[in-house]
């Protein structure tokens, strides 16, 4: 985001179950600056997460969130989470492209 933008939209990740019967799961660690909700449920659930910069300056800010489930294979899952805050905006420049045979 540009700084002194507001915040940017939540955005959504799921939660699924590959195999048979029920997967509960739950969700630790993150940052201040970042809200994950719900902490916990069964699968499949929509996971959103939110980020606050409120008082934070320009830079690249890393965290970490744990999905964990008794059992189940791959478990714990950690998911990376970069946020970064620019001084200038970005802009895209799309160009024509001319061929010549």
């Amino acid at each position: 985001m540009h700084y002194g933008d507001p915040a940017p939209a939540p955005w959504h990740i799921w939660t699924t179950n590959g195999g048979p019967g029920l997967l509960n799961w739950t969700m630790s660690g993150g940052a201040p600056w970042l809200s994950v909700s719900p902490t916990h449920g069964s699968a499949p659930t929509q996971v959103t997460m939110a980020v606050t910069p409120t008082g934070l300056v320009t830079g690249t800010y890393i965290s970490q969130i744990t999905f964990s489930a008794a059992g189940a294979t791959g478990s714990p899952h950690v998911v990376d989470v970069t946020f970064n805050i620019g001084t200038m905006a970005t802009n895209w420049v799309y160009l024509p492209i001319v061929l010549r045979p």
